[in-house]
């Protein structure tokens, strides 16, 4: 498929699912596959999608963000946050 063709069916595709009430974040996801799919394939992009996942989940920056929530999570529970204000 010619990349130009590719590019307005990745955008009329990200459009569509936005219609359709779809996160930002999936549709964008889900247009960018879609896309490198029709380019490489199947096998390809499933590969590429979860050796990508996989990349950013054990990434430490990324891993600290839910301890950092649980850390307020308790904060608030315990009632300090309340007194440090």
């Amino acid at each position: 498929m010619d990349p130009i063709n590719l590019g307005i069916l990745s955008i009329l595709l990200l459009f569509l699912l936005l219609f359709f009430g779809f996160h930002i974040a999936i549709c964008m996801g889900l247009a960018g596959l879609i896309c490198f799919a029709i380019l490489n394939g199947w096998q390809a992009a499933l590969s590429l999608a979860a050796s990508q996942a996989f990349s950013v989940a054990s990434d430490y920056e990324y891993s600290v963000i839910p301890l950092f929530m649980l850390m307020g999570l308790a904060v608030y529970t315990s009632g300090l946050a309340r007194n440090l204000y």
